[in-house]
């Protein structure tokens, strides 16, 4: 079963202290966190991005429905 984060954090906090566990644990766990939740924001910008283009392309559809015909006389 999955360990909530908090828990396994201090799982190896405690390690660390009782018998000089390798520090580098809980910066695994650190950059673990960082990249899962970068990755997260990037997902949400990637869906953002996607709806504003499709917005915006079908907005310049709407404003343009055909090429602009300039006349000269």
């Amino acid at each position: 079963m999955h360990q909530p984060a908090h828990r396994k954090f201090l799982r190896i906090h405690l390690d660390f202290h009782r018998s000089k566990a390798n520090i580098c644990n809980i910066f695994d766990l650190t950059i673990f966190f960082k990249t899962t939740l970068s990755i997260r924001g990037l997902n949400e910008s990637i869906r953002t991005l996607h709806h504003v283009s499709e917005k915006s392309a079908s907005d310049r559809a709407n404003l343009h429905p055909s090429p602009l015909k300039i006349t000269l006389p």
